[in-house]
């Protein structure tokens, strides 16, 4: 089972053949099966913290020790940076380690659990100026949500064959979803029941959604076949509210480096593709549009959901009068 996506790759706890008397976990070859000192690659992070007190916790840590709850094992902490670390591990030299990504190359020589111990995600911003690369544009989906009020997965998983642009409305009757191996599937119907529904095309949108009408399967794929996701659309968001300076702020993460971890502060903005649903729901009760109409027009399965969201909206336009 291939375990790379595109967008990520899962990263996982290696161990040695010392485990090879618990199935699906991933080992190494140096070992014995009967020795109970199991050698532990230590690395500060948000995965391995240790206090003014010496006492060390994070993720990581209780992911092993609760192997150790199972295997009877006793760990001897290997500290060292990330990168030393794995060149240790690969010799043999220690015999766990956290926070290691799937490669082929690697799979070689290391056995990788089916359940990743959890998964990364990357995405590259370019300048507008470089020419050398190109980038997908995500403008049109961003447009389709505010000016629908649609979910982002529901946007994503659209077809030709909902689009009606004759009478102007898009059946709503599926949404993109993670599926049970952490990819993104299709659902047959959408969020809830009652966001099967059609959503009717403003003029703005007509000339977006008329360039997909050749398109066959689903509208927004991307070059390699693969899906277009919610996070891609979020991240690509987050970006342009950021450079417009709608909400800035700062994301402080901590990543591992050769001369030991380092902080790293990020620009970003506050926003999220969610606040374009909001947006798109406050116009419509700027222009009159009544609760119960609002509730199917965003799929909300009670008029309570719609009214508790935006009671205040309500009421302030309620006073205008």
């Amino acid at each position: 089972m291939k375990l790379m996506k595109d967008h990520g790759k899962p990263i996982f706890i290696i161990l040695s053949l010392i485990a090879a008397c618990i199935c699906a976990l991933p080992f190494k070859i140096y070992a014995q099966s009967n020795d109970k000192v199991v050698r532990v690659g230590w690395f500060e992070s948000h995965f391995n913290m240790t206090d003014s007190m010496g006492r060390r916790s994070g993720y990581a840590y209780e992911y092993e020790h609760k192997i150790a709850s199972y295997t009877g094992w006793t760990y001897e902490y290997v500290e060292g940076s990330w990168p030393d670390l794995l060149v240790m591990l690969e010799e043999g030299k220690i015999d766990l380690l956290a926070d290691v990504s799937f490669t082929e190359k690697r799979s070689g020589s290391m056995l990788f659990s089916a359940i990743s111990m959890g998964s990364e995600e990357y995405y590259i911003f370019i300048d507008e100026n470089n020419k050398d690369i190109t980038n997908d544009d995500y403008r049109d989906q961003i447009l389709i949500c505010m000016y629908t009020g649609m979910r982002v997965g529901e946007v994503l998983a659209l077809t030709k064959d909902d689009i009606d642009l004759t009478n102007n409305v898009i059946h709503v009757n599926r949404t993109l979803t993670r599926g049970k191996d952490d990819k993104y599937i299709v659902g047959d119907t959408t969020k809830t029941y009652a966001g099967v529904r059609e959503v009717p095309i403003l003029d703005v949108l007509k000339p977006i959604l008329s360039q997909y009408m050749f398109r066959p399967g689903y509208l927004f794929i991307r070059k390699n076949g693969e899906f277009i996701t919610p996070p891609m659309i979020n991240s690509h968001f987050k970006k342009v509210c950021k450079d417009a300076g709608i909400k800035p702020d700062i994301y402080v993460f901590t990543r591992s480096a050769k001369k030991g971890v380092r902080t790293v502060r990020s620009n970003t903005s506050r926003v999220n593709t969610h606040m374009l649903r909001h947006t798109f729901a406050t116009m419509c009760i700027e222009a009159g549009m009544q609760p119960v109409v609002l509730q199917k027009m965003l799929g909300h399965r009670s008029i309570k959901t719609t009214l508790d969201v935006y009671t205040s909206v309500f009421d302030k336009y309620r006073d205008k009068e």
